[in-house]
């Protein structure tokens, strides 16, 4: 920040430098692009648009306003205007938007889910589904399996346990319990997308009762 003060000082940065007009094209190109992505994703995620893309939207417009001024060379007056940008940018994204992604929300949703399976401090394991944050809200005593079969073989050996199964592994997993007597549908089922991994996930949570 101090050496892009003192070079608006100087009279180093301005439209007349070469590639600057169309460098300066990214300060509007963020928040459009985060509009965009956005919007896509709570409407093909969560079916609806949170009212917080307004604020992002407002925060474009803001920032093609201080495009604007840096084309007609006023350098200072650009560079306010953008960090007025980005304040309503943050403000928008991290403080209205992303807070109402549900889908987004994987972990918390899926620890909420094991809250509610009516399983006191249950043993949990997981299959095909990994995100740190989930070991932060289950507990760090999670264990994780790559296998259908160690996901069953979890399940039964007694007491309260809880397996979180990601559904392209369901399959191998209702073959893997076979005659085990466990219900052969979950109690619950949460699906969003991992941004971790970066794909859509659906996860049944199954419940072994002591």
């Amino acid at each position: 920040a101090i050496l892009v003060v003192v070079a608006v000082a100087r009279g180093d940065v301005g439209p007349w430098r070469r590639g600057a007009r169309a460098a300066w094209l990214a300060v509007p190109f963020i928040p459009l692009g985060l509009l965009a992505g956005l919007g896509y994703a709570a409407w093909t995620l969560d079916g609806a648009l949170p009212a917080g893309l307004f604020v992002v939207a407002a925060s474009a417009m803001v920032a093609i306003a201080g495009t604007a001024a840096f084309w007609r060379g006023e350098v200072v007056q650009a560079l306010l205007v953008s960090v007025a940008a980005a304040l309503v940018l943050a403000a928008g994204v991290f403080g209205l938007v992303q807070p109402r992604l549900a889908s987004l929300k994987m972990s918390p949703r899926l620890a909420a889910a094991v809250d509610r399976a009516g399983c006191p401090d249950p043993a949990i394991v997981t299959l095909g589904y990994r995100e740190p944050s989930l070991v932060f809200l289950v507990g760090t005593e999670l264990d994780m399996v790559t296998e259908p079969v160690d996901a069953a073989a979890f399940l039964m050996r007694g007491g309260c346990r809880v397996a979180l199964v990601a559904e392209r592994f369901e399959a191998g997993f209702r073959a893997a319990l076979g005659g085990t007597g466990l219900a052969a549908e979950p109690a619950a089922r949460v699906a969003g997308f991992n941004v971790n991994g970066g794909r859509r996930q659906s996860v049944g949570v199954w419940v072994a009762r002591p």
